[in-house]
């Protein structure tokens, strides 16, 4: 019995020739790449399996394996992808949301829920001093922030 994996030739259009070998390994000593079989192997104090099988079993696992790692890099770059679409998406809306501040404008910061106690103020009145690619330094009369 054999299957398309195999090698082989059509003679005569009648017969086909299969080329491949039986052979004769230890059970799980397949090496794919980046599998460290070494660091997982325990001895159990049995002796160890042979398996006899065609030789083309082992380069299906290589290539199954290859298939499965460009199936994952794909999906990543796609992923990729639609993260930068929605953060696109994202600071369009904010800038239609928000209107740009000018120096020397007095804005009202929201406070987090995590950064303020029950009966801390919601907002914090603060001045624009300068913008910079898009981020505002803002001087509050507690003094300048860092960051939000």
């Amino acid at each position: 019995m054999f299957s398309d994996s195999f090698k082989m030739k059509l003679v005569d259009d009648v017969l086909y020739e299969v080329y491949g070998k039986i052979i004769q390994r230890k059970q799980g000593s397949i090496d794919i790449a980046g599998f460290n079989s070494s660091a997982e192997k325990v001895d159990e104090g049995t002796d160890e399996a042979v398996e006899s099988e065609n030789d083309n079993v082992e380069e299906e696992l290589l290539r199954d394996n290859e298939t499965r790692l460009t199936s994952i890099n794909h999906h990543w770059s796609e992923s990729i992808k639609s993260l930068k679409k929605q953060a696109a998406e994202m600071l369009q809306q904010s800038c239609s949301k928000h209107s740009k501040a000018e120096i020397g404008q007095n804005v009202l910061v929201q406070i987090p829920d995590v950064d303020k106690g029950r009966l801390a103020p919601r907002n914090i009145l603060a001045v624009v001093l300068s913008e910079r690619e898009d981020l505002y330094q803002l001087d509050t009369s507690s003094g300048v922030l860092e960051k939000l």
